[in-house]
C-alpha cells in the first residue's frame, strides 16, 4: 500500500486545489492533511480532521471494501452507550440484550459487504477463460469466496458468551459504583463483537 504522510497546507498557490477525499472540500492554507499516491494515479489528500484514508482509498484489493465496513462498524460499536438510571431499579438485574441486538445489526452490515465481495470473487473466477477455470488463481478466488460466505454466516449468527445482564444486587453504592457495573457489561459485549470481525478471509491468489 502507498505510504501516507502528514503535511500542513502552505500559502503557496497550487495548479489545482487539494480536495479532501472525505468531506470533498478544498484543503485551505494552515490546515493539516494526509497525502498519498497510488501507482498510476495522482496524489490524493484528506483532512486530518476527516480521519486517515480508508483502506479502499489506499488499495484496489476487493477486500479493502470490507475493511472500510469494519472501520465503520468499530466506530458504530464505540458509539453505543448506556444511560445509567439515576436511582436503583427495583429489579435485581437489568438485561442488556438491546446492546447485543444493536451490535448484531452492525455486524450484519459487515457480513453484507463480505457476501458482496465474495460474489465478486466467484464471478471473476467463473468469467475466466475455460482453460484457466481450474487453475491456481481461479481456485484461490473460489476458496476466498467460500470463506467470506462462511465468515458472513458467523457474523450474522454472532452471540456473545459474556454476561448480558447487570447484577444490580452486587452494587453497594449506587452513586459511585453503578456506572462502572453497567460499563463492564457493555464493554464485554462490544469487545466480543469486535473480536468477531477479526481474521477476515483474504484472497491468496
Amino acid at each position: 500500500m502507498p505510504r501516507v504522510t502528514t503535511a500542513t497546507k502552505s500559502d503557496r498557490p497550487t495548479k489545482r486545489p487539494y480536495i479532501c477525499t472525505g468531506c470533498r472540500q478544498a484543503i485551505e492554507p494552515g490546515q493539516t492533511y494526509y497525502t498519498w499516491k497510488r501507482r498510476y494515479q495522482g496524489s490524493s489528500y484528506r483532512h486530518v480532521a476527516c480521519g486517515r484514508p480508508m483502506p479502499s482509498e489506499l488499495s484496489s484489493r476487493k477486500t479493502a471494501q470490507i475493511e472500510d465496513e469494519i472501520i465503520n462498524a468499530e466506530k458504530a460499536l464505540s458509539a453505543i452507550s448506556v444511560e445509567v438510571p439515576a436511582e436503583r431499579p427495583e429489579d435485581d438485574s437489568e438485561d442488556m440484550g438491546w446492546v447485543v441486538e444493536e451490535a448484531r445489526s452492525i455486524l450484519e452490515q459487515v457480513a453484507s459487504s463480505a457476501r458482496d465481495v465474495g460474489a465478486e470473487y466467484q464471478e471473476s473466477a467463473d468469467n475466466m477463460p475455460e482453460s484457466l477455470q481450474y487453475g491456481y488463481q481461479a481456485e484461490a478466488m473460489r476458496e476466498v469466496a467460500e470463506e467470506l460466505e462462511s465468515w458472513a454466516d458467523d457474523l450474522e449468527s454472532w452471540d456473545p458468551s459474556a454476561l448480558t445482564e447487570v447484577d444490580l444486587s452486587t452494587i453497594e453504592d449506587w452513586d459511585t459504583d453503578a456506572e462502572s457495573a453497567y460499563s463492564e457489561v457493555l464493554e464485554a459485549i462490544l469487545d466480543e463483537a469486535r473480536s468477531a470481525m477479526e481474521d477476515m478471509p483474504e484472497y491468496q491468489g
